[in-house]
């Protein structure tokens, strides 16, 4: 459900064939997505997500493919957990510690995307470029400290700057 796409990949099979065609282009991750993180997008439930996902996650897995989710509600990411992807891609940058004992527990490569708003869905805000740098580092130590703090290994987590919206 991409804020790019319209929407073009909403259906099971021709998201699947989607993925495929990008694999043999080159791709080495599949990054899903199935709920848009637009500022100007209608929000997508935590249900309607999953069940987006699961068939997709399914098909892909049995393909051997590596599968990244894109999603910033912790039911949705304790799912990917239990589906054994390889990442999970945070735009909130993981900032909701009920998911954190699941997240050490598991295996996954984690995307700590910078958010301005640090939690919530994404609103378009004005920001002082001069301060654009002081302030995603603050944030990636604070979140990076909470998910060591947590349990999860430091190699684990991969930093995203964020700076779509």
């Amino acid at each position: 459900d991409s804020f790019y796409d319209g929407g073009l990949y909403l259906d099971t099979d021709k998201a699947i064939e989607h993925a495929l065609h990008l694999v043999e282009d080159g791709a080495d991750v599949i990054d899903l997505g199935a709920a848009s993180s637009n500022p100007d997008t209608t929000e997508v439930g935590v249900v309607e997500e999953i069940k987006r996902l699961k068939p997709v996650i399914k098909a892909l897995k049995e393909k051997g493919l590596s599968i990244s989710v894109d999603t910033f509600k912790p039911e949705v990411q304790s799912f990917c957990i239990e589906q054994k992807v390889d990442f999970i891609n945070d735009i909130q940058g993981f900032p909701y510690p009920k998911i954190y004992s699941g997240l050490a527990k598991s295996d996954c490569k984690l995307v700590l995307m910078h958010s301005v708003q640090r939690i919530g869905a994404a609103t378009k805000v004005e920001t002082n470029p001069e301060e654009v740098f002081t302030s995603m580092m603050e944030f990636f130590k604070e979140r990076i400290a909470a998910l060591v703090e947590a349990g999860v290994r430091r190699e684990r987590i991969i930093l995203d700057p964020g700076m779509g919206f």
